[in-house]
């Protein structure tokens, strides 16, 4: 479940998106979606929503590449998707954490062994922007916590 600005997007187990406030609800379907899709919910500088959906493909049994990583954004006002590029080697640490602010979405990501920052995706621009966290190093015996939870990631 992601909220922005009072909406509220939620995927379903029979691969639909519902978005909804308190008095109306839109249901998008797709053929490609998957149970694997991150959703993140925005809107540019003009106040038009868009959904981005992503995921990091999949691998076989064999560990050979099943299918790549893919983005796309769907755009309220015109009803359609359209596919955007995935910048950079990371992967989201977790998706329970991911927040909405002015209109943009942020979540914690990391790349390489151990590297953690902020992945960001401005739907202005439609594309991601790593933000690098303080100075201080984070090592492996560090925790975030996730104060929704109360449970060290």
């Amino acid at each position: 479940m992601v909220e922005c600005n009072g909406l509220l997007l939620c995927s379903t187990m029979s691969k639909r998106i519902v978005i909804w406030n308190r008095t109306q609800a839109r249901w998008i379907d797709r053929d490609n979606l998957s149970l694997y899709d991150t959703y993140s919910l925005g809107h540019d500088g003009n106040n038009l929503y868009k959904l981005m959906k992503f995921n990091f493909g999949s691998f076989d049994i064999d560990g050979r590449e099943c299918y790549g990583p893919e983005a796309e954004v769907y755009e309220f006002s015109s009803n359609s998707w359209r596919e955007i590029g995935i910048i950079g080697d990371w992967s989201l640490l977790r998706p329970s954490m991911m927040v909405s602010v002015d209109g943009n979405s942020y979540w914690l990501a990391s790349s390489g062994q151990v590297q953690v920052f902020i992945q960001s995706f401005d739907f202005s621009t439609d594309s991601f922007r790593a933000i690098q966290l303080p100075s201080t190093p984070l090592s492996r015996d560090m925790t975030i916590y996730d104060v929704s939870s109360s449970q060290g990631v």
